[in-house]
């Protein structure tokens, strides 16, 4: 079964991934308040400074979803913390493999 929540902001991202985990987020790198950069940072030090027992919460893997395709861009949401960036219009192929490097056979 698969579940969706969307998210309008990057504080209301951040409040959803603290109430549950996520098997995986996709994260818009333009958004109201606190860009996809800024977000993924947040989640990650959610990460660092959980305890141990909910570290692995926070772990999720964060792909970047964006127009922005320059390997600044690239560089930039990997430092974040981001697993994965993909240009937008996906490719359902690319998406596919993403999906499959990141979470595997389920």
């Amino acid at each position: 079964e698969i579940g969706i929540d969307e998210a309008g902001s990057g504080p209301e991202s951040i409040e959803l991934a603290e109430k549950q985990h996520y098997d995986i987020i996709f994260m818009d790198h333009m958004m109201p308040d606190m860009d996809g950069i800024e977000t993924t940072v947040k989640i990650r030090e959610l990460m660092n400074s959980a305890p141990e027992n909910e570290q692995l919460k926070f772990a999720v893997p964060v792909i970047a979803l964006t127009a922005n395709a320059y390997e600044e861009d690239k560089k930039n949401a990997k430092v974040a913390g981001m697993n994965a960036h993909l240009e937008k219009p996906t490719d359902s192929e690319v998406l596919y493999r993403t999906l499959r490097s990141l979470i595997g056979k389920q």
